[in-house]
């Protein structure tokens, strides 16, 4: 079963049956598709580490993929960066994200940034004061540049909200009764797990209500 869930309410959006040799990352943009509304962001394990996904994600969909590198059997990083996929300067030092410019983002000297104290100073770079800048389009290689640094406060923070799947995972599993399926069969398994989201919806939204009118009596 696969599930896409909204990071805040942890309720399931959009659901698909698919066979058990089929890898979760092969039905990724499938799932994306099925979902009624287009999220900024789409929040996601290493295990959907996949260049056709970030490229769907960021050109596609011109939102923002937060998915980790998954190192396991991946090529060592390119040139210019570091082991966390970071830009560097010709001093070897991860350079300072500092914002995006539409499809940009933009890396600044990390000396003048007062981040590291280079002994060469900004000079080696740059000649001028406001340090050495690099920009890169995202949309050139989505993977390298998921339209945050990796790094950075806010992925982060966004990547963290991926426990909200687990959330979902646990109340389909433990309180509405997925794994009590009984029928054979991917048609049988699609409409029960169909139920059971239904039943989960259903019974959130029932909650809610019931409390919405606690709260105004």
């Amino acid at each position: 079963m696969h599930v896409a869930c909204d990071a805040v309410s942890g309720l399931p959006v959009a659901i698909m049956e698919a066979p058990a040799h089929i890898h979760d990352s092969q039905m990724a943009i499938h799932l994306i598709n099925q979902i009624p509304y287009d999220p900024k962001a789409y929040i996601m394990d290493k295990g959907y580490d996949a260049s056709e996904i970030y490229e769907y994600i960021v050109r596609e969909k011109g939102a923002l993929s937060i998915i980790p590198i998954n190192k396991r059997g991946s090529q060592a990083p390119p040139s210019g960066m570091t082991e966390d996929y970071q830009p560097m300067c010709s001093g070897a030092f991860p350079l300072t994200y500092w914002g995006k410019d539409g499809d940009k983002l933009k890396f600044r000297c990390p000396h003048v940034m007062g981040k590291v104290d280079c002994p060469h100073g900004s000079a080696w770079c740059s000649s001028s004061n406001y340090g050495y800048t690099l920009k890169v389009n995202v949309k050139e290689n989505p993977r390298l540049h998921p339209g945050l640094p990796r790094n950075s406060k806010r992925f982060k923070e966004l990547s963290n909200l991926r426990s909200s799947v687990e959330r979902c995972n646990h109340r389909l599993k433990n309180h509405v009764m997925l794994e009590s399926l009984r029928s054979s069969g991917r048609k049988a398994a699609g409409t029960h797990f169909k139920l059971c989201a239904t039943v989960l919806l259903a019974g959130t939204i029932a909650v809610n209500q019931i409390s919405v009118v606690k709260r105004a009596a």
